[in-house]
């Protein structure tokens, strides 16, 4: 997350050095605690206060349903 200067989301430009700001950068799991999201580095990121607040923690994971692709061939 090194170098990250603007909010993935929103594009507004983070501030890491004052907090409780709309533009405040704050770290956000990707998958809330809620639905199982653990304290990894590949869990997390980085976005502003006010998309991180936005987000919460939602009422259901947002998980793409598993497609099933089936290719049958007659040779």
């Amino acid at each position: 997350m090194a170098g990250l200067t603007h909010c993935p989301h929103c594009h507004v430009e983070l501030d890491y050095s004052q907090g409780r700001q709309p533009n405040s950068a704050e770290p956000d799991h990707v998958l809330p605690h809620r639905w199982g999201g653990k304290n990894t580095l590949d869990n997390g990121r980085v976005l502003c206060r006010r998309c991180n607040q936005s987000r919460g923690a939602g009422d259901r994971p947002r998980v793409r349903p598993h497609r099933v692709s089936h290719v049958d061939f007659a040779w």
